[in-house]
């Protein structure tokens, strides 16, 4: 992924870039978060590995939206990975058939999705503004924990504009009709997928959560770094940062001489 292009223009801030998961610091962050403490490990996350020397980097990627945040978490994995496409291992959902098929999603179309939320963060539902749900607001969200019952209602009532408005939210018509338009209009956070299963042909959809998609990449990833610090660190005697330090390109060929010298079974 080009390194040259920002990879998201909040609307009315500057454009944000976020660096490759790689450095020792970054082997303290928590990529293996459940749904309680995903939006602060997330957050941090992100900010960690957010450009420049801004002092309020955690207030920058708290009000991302959450399309936003997962379009941030998808151009680390790329520029991470060094690749343009996201591929995912799908089960098949039709009665009888449990083939398991991949799918690639292209980076560059979910990051375009993630800009449009970030360049257009209102949006008009049945004649009501609503905002797109920040990183704040799914914390808020969290911290609240409204009843099962109430919680579309309270919800979507802090997404509303105008106060005068709020009223709207209690309709459970209404409520529906903007949880059905959000999903539409605002794919990113509650992605689904509709593919086809190359063995019975059957269509269905997938709903995936990109998110942990992203963190369980960045996860794999800390794993295979700290098995390449631990065969360096013990063949050449140097220090975790010094190692992670060297472009992965150099790392490699430093494997490959170990992986040659040892004696093969």
């Amino acid at each position: 992924m080009p390194s040259a292009r920002p990879d998201l223009v909040p609307a009315a801030a500057p454009p944000l870039h976020w660096r490759a998961y790689g450095r020792a610091a970054d082997l303290d962050l928590c990529l293996d978060a459940d749904a309680r403490t995903r939006n602060a490990a997330v957050s941090a996350l992100l900010a960690a590995l957010l450009d420049g020397a801004a002092a309020d980097r955690l207030a920058i990627v708290s009000g991302l939206t959450l399309a936003g945040r997962i379009g941030a978490l998808l151009a680390i994995v790329g520029r991470s990975e060094g690749c343009e496409q996201l591929t995912l291992a799908l089960r098949c959902r039709q009665a009888g058939c449990d083939t398991i098929f991949e799918v690639e999603l292209a980076l560059a179309a979910l990051l375009e999705l993630a800009q449009a939320a970030e360049s257009e963060p209102l949006l008009t539902i049945a004649d009501v503004r609503l905002r797109r749900p920040t990183g704040d607001d799914q914390r808020r969200w969290q911290a609240a924990a409204p009843p099962p019952g109430q919680a579309a209602a309270v919800l979507l009532g802090t997404l509303i504009v105008d106060p005068a408005q709020r009223d709207r939210a209690v309709d459970a018509h209404w409520r529906a009709r903007a949880g059905e338009q959000l999903e539409v209009l605002d794919p990113l956070p509650c992605f689904t997928l509709s593919c086809r299963c190359p063995d019975c042909a059957g269509e269905a959809d997938y709903p995936l959560d990109l998110e942990a998609q992203a963190l369980a990449r960045l996860g794999a990833l800390r794993r295979r770094l700290l098995r390449e610090v631990h065969r360096l660190a013990s063949r050449y005697g140097w220090d975790e940062a010094r190692i992670l330090d060297l472009p992965p390109a150099r790392r490699c060929e430093y494997l490959a001489l170990i992986d040659a010298e040892e004696p093969r079974p």
